[in-house]
């Protein structure tokens, strides 16, 4: 939960830094949510697949 906080967090200053006012962030607030949401999204499902896909490679103890 750490991670997703501070990546979230993060996410907002990013946002911050692009516009001049807390109204004009405001006004794009939704479509900066929805941007973040599907990107991550993408990532997350890309990252599943490849453990689905590798999942005896990427878990298996590695023997010594």
């Amino acid at each position: 939960a750490s991670m997703m906080f501070a990546s979230a967090r993060f996410s907002a200053f990013l946002s911050a830094r692009g516009f001049k006012s807390g109204e004009a962030m405001a006004a794009k607030r939704d479509e900066t949510v929805k941007y973040f949401v599907e990107g991550f999204q993408q990532m997350l499902e890309g990252n599943l697949d490849a453990y689905i896909a590798n999942f005896d490679a990427y878990m298996k103890p590695q023997e010594d």
